[in-house]
């Protein structure tokens, strides 16, 4: 139940900024993207629990944004990298203040160091552990 419900939130949020999303492991994300700009999630990684009736279930999660790169120069390639840092850093912040979140920890953000598909997408990578809450019925 907390796993969808954090794959929900994470789909709304990046929903709302342009980006088709998908949960997949990232060896095969890029063979499913077909138009940018292309957001993927890891399957959220379940790291630990706090609580036995209610209380709190954390996990680590990946988030990857991605836009066309082919042909861009490298002004406007770190004008994007800007763009999804400040679109990462906003979606997380957003994710922490919804109800059913208790905190969002430990956030990176890093550009990837090369291009991540055949199709030269840059992508922006934000990993950070998320806290969700949970009690006993509603699991």
């Amino acid at each position: 139940m907390n796993r969808a419900l954090l794959q929900g939130a994470v789909e709304g949020l990046v929903s709302a900024y342009g980006y088709t999303f998908l949960v997949e492991h990232k060896e095969r994300a890029p063979f499913h993207i077909t138009a940018y700009p292309a957001a993927f999630m890891a399957p959220p990684k379940f790291n630990k629990q706090e609580g036995r009736r209610f209380g709190k279930i954390t996990y680590d999660i990946s988030l990857v944004l991605m836009r066309q790169g082919a042909k861009l120069s490298s002004a406007e390639r770190n004008e994007r990298y800007a763009d999804m840092e400040r679109e990462l850093v906003e979606m997380f912040v957003k994710l922490s203040k919804l109800p059913q979140i208790a905190s969002v920890n430990d956030l990176t953000i890093t550009p990837y160091n090369s291009t991540i598909d055949h199709h030269g997408a840059i992508a922006m990578v934000a990993t950070a552990q998320v806290a969700t809450l949970f009690e006993e019925n509603k699991l």
